[in-house]
C-alpha cells in the first residue's frame, strides 16, 4: 500500500484474536489479550517502554514485549527482560521489551504483543486481512478526503 500511495508516510498493523496457552516452567495460562504486531508498531503510537528498546524490540521473529502487569504474572520480582515462553506450538518468544499499560482511550488493550514474523514468515500481498487493523499515517499536507482516479 505504501509503494502504490506516496502519501502514505507510515503504517503499521494489529491482527488480533489469538489466544494461545502460555507457559513458564509450572506456570500454564491460556491468554486472552495479545496482538500480532509489525515492528513499528510501538514507535507509530507511541507507546513507552520501561525496559527495551521500542525500535528492535519486535523487529525479529519470536520476540515478545509484555505488559508490566504480564511480566508479573509469569515472573514475580524478578527482571523479565532475555526470558522466554513458550507460546502455543509456535515455539519459544524473548521478552525484548516491558511497557505499564495501553491507556484507556486506545481501542485496543493488549497484555502481550508478539512480533507478526513469527507466525506470517511470508511477506504478504492483500491490503486487507479479517480481525486485521492497518494505520496508516499521511505525509504532511495530504488532504485524506481527496481519492486519486
Amino acid at each position: 500500500m505504501a509503494n502504490a500511495y506516496p502519501e502514505i508516510e507510515s503504517f503499521t498493523r494489529l491482527s488480533r484474536g489469538y489466544t494461545p496457552y502460555l507457559r513458564y516452567n509450572d506456570i500454564v495460562s491460556k491468554e486472552e489479550n495479545i496482538g500480532l504486531v509489525d515492528s513499528s508498531f510501538l514507535d507509530f503510537f507511541s507507546i513507552p517502554l520501561l525496559s527495551g528498546n521500542s525500535k528492535n524490540a519486535l523487529s525479529e521473529p519470536n520476540q515478545l514485549v509484555v505488559s508490566n502487569a504480564f511480566a508479573r504474572k509469569y515472573f514475580g520480582d524478578e527482571d523479565p527482560m532475555g526470558k522466554t515462553l513458550t507460546v502455543g506450538t509456535n515455539g519459544s518468544y524473548k521478552i525484548t521489551g516491558v511497557f505499564d499499560e495501553i491507556p484507556d482511550k486506545s481501542h485496543f488493550h493488549f497484555d502481550a504483543l508478539l512480533s507478526e514474523p513469527t507466525l506470517f514468515k511470508h511477506p504478504r500481498e492483500s491490503w486487507s486481512n479479517i480481525g486485521e487493523f492497518t494505520y496508516v499515517k499521511l505525509a504532511p499536507g495530504t488532504d485524506p478526503g481527496i481519492s486519486r482516479s
